[in-house]
């Protein structure tokens, strides 16, 4: 007898693990559980054994997409993913991160999602099992550009934004961020000890030289500026910059901004927060002529308006959110999630 094919539901909805119970009743299936995690979701994959998800990607607050996008990261063609018949699950086949979508109604009375579900599992092992250059295609794939970091600027009213922002980006963030905040000389080293007693991810000040490591955030230093540099061996390295202020600061979020666009091009992700003056407007537009991603603290949340809205207005914003709504903006964008998060507020 062949093994059960293990599936797991992926949803925020709990009342479902009954349907779930019932659907992995029959012996040709083994159930792994409920999640609405995405990094639980993907060690189900890695550990477990996960054989097909299926997948709410209308989960509340574009949580659907970023789960799609981290197993689609993490399993590529090798996990059959199927969505109930929305119209975000349409957009997610079209765009080739999920195989096909199931039953209009009521998907967990129809005997059929059982065997849709077994099927595909045995496809994929027979797949898995094939030589490599004769897997069976689950499907196409839709590339697009991958996160590789993300550069942060905030000046007034930045230390209370960052004390929001940085904690909830958890240890697991995939991509390694990098911020610039204007501050007296000898006070930026208090905020990163605080930022990192209260985070789960570790902060600390940039050194020149320094390798940058995925889900630690680092800190420019008052009083010169800092760049990146790739680096063969480590992805990317730190590198201070001799020269006086720009707009009138240093560290300048537009030094560090153009440098993560020269060296990161459509990898890099922009994040402007409060501030007074116009620092990381000539970055941001680095950033989106390299092909990367501008955020923008919304004037609904910003203490100081002036440099999220020195970037809106010369164009280069791709997009604004309150304070509460960039983190998860960023969960999105650094999964490649894009077209699942227009539920999020622009201005």
């Amino acid at each position: 007898m062949l093994n059960p094919v293990r599936v797991a539901l992926i949803t925020d909805e709990a009342a479902l693990n009954g349907a779930l119970h019932r659907l992995t009743s029959s012996s040709e299936l083994a159930s792994l559980g409920l999640t609405d995690e995405p990094g639980r979701a993907v060690e189900l994959f890695e550990r477990s054994g996960l054989e097909v998800a299926l997948l709410d990607v209308d989960m509340a607050g574009g949580r659907g997409g970023v789960v799609l996008r981290a197993l689609h990261a993490a399993a590529g063609k090798a996990l059959p993913i199927v969505t109930l018949r929305t119209e975000g699950a349409r957009r997610a086949v079209r765009a080739g991160l999920a195989l096909t979508t199931f039953s209009p109604e009521a998907p967990w009375e129809d005997a059929g999602l059982a065997q849709r579900v077994v099927s595909l599992g045995l496809r994929r092992r027979r797949a898995a099992s094939e030589p490599v250059g004769r897997a069976e295609s689950l499907g196409p794939v839709e590339a697009s550009p991958r996160a590789r970091l993300v550069v942060v600027a905030a000046s007034t009213g930045g230390p209370q934004a960052l004390m929001r922002l940085i904690p909830t980006l958890g240890a697991g963030f995939p991509v390694p961020v990098v911020v610039v905040q204007h501050m007296t000389p000898g006070l930026v080293q208090g905020l990163v000890e605080r930022l990192d007693q209260v985070s789960a991810a570790s902060v600390r000040l940039a050194v020149s030289g320094q390798p940058l490591v995925a889900g630690q955030v680092y800190f420019a230093e008052s009083g010169h500026h800092l760049a990146l540099r790739r680096s063969d061996r480590w992805g990317f390295v730190f590198v201070d910059v001799e020269g006086p202020p720009r707009n009138g600061v240093r560290p300048s979020a537009d030094t560090l901004f153009e440098s993560a666009a020269r060296e990161a091009g459509g990898g890099a992700i922009g994040v402007v927060l409060t501030g007074l003056g116009c620092d990381a407007t000539a970055g941001a537009g680095a950033i989106r002529a390299a092909g990367g991603r501008v955020l923008v603290e919304s004037r609904f949340s910003a203490l100081a308006h002036g440099m999220p809205e020195s970037v809106v207005q010369a164009g280069f914003a791709t997009a604004s959110d309150a304070l509460d709504g960039i983190a998860r903006r960023l969960m999105l964008w650094v999964h490649g999630a894009d077209s699942f998060g227009s539920d999020l507020e622009r201005d």
